[in-house]
C-alpha cells in the first residue's frame, strides 16, 4: 500500500473511532458541552495572564520560567474556585434554557 491509500482508509475509519465516552453520555441525555466552561480552560486563562502580565523580557527563557510559574498558582486551592467558577453559570444557563 502507498501512502495515499492508508490515509483514504484512515480518514474513512477516524469518524467511527473518534468518539469520547462524555460527549456520548452527554448526548444521550440531549444536553450540550459547553468547553468553553470547563475548569481547564480557566485554569489555562490564569496561567496566560500571569505571563502576559509579568512578561518584561520577551525572551523564551524568560516566557517559560513564567510559564512554570504559572503552572504552579494552579493548585489544590484554586480548583474549587474554578469549578464553582464553571458550575454556578452553566446551572444559570440550564434555567433560561428551560424557561424558554
Amino acid at each position: 500500500m502507498v501512502i495515499p491509500q492508508i490515509l483514504y482508509i484512515v480518514k474513512r475509519l477516524k469518524p467511527i473511532h473518534n468518539k469520547y465516552v462524555i460527549n456520548e453520555l452527554v448526548k444521550a441525555k440531549n444536553h450540550t458541552v459547553l468547553y468553553e466552561l470547563n475548569p481547564i480552560e480557566l485554569a489555562w486563562s490564569s496561567v496566560k495572564n500571569h505571563v502576559r502580565m509579568n512578561n518584561t523580557t520577551y525572551k523564551l527563557p524568560a516566557v517559560k520560567n513564567l510559564l512554570i510559574e504559572g503552572i504552579k498558582r494552579v493548585d489544590a486551592e484554586m480548583f474549587p474556585v474554578l469549578v464553582n467558577f464553571q458550575y454556578y453559570p452553566n446551572m444559570k444557563y440550564s434555567k433560561t434554557k428551560k424557561n424558554k
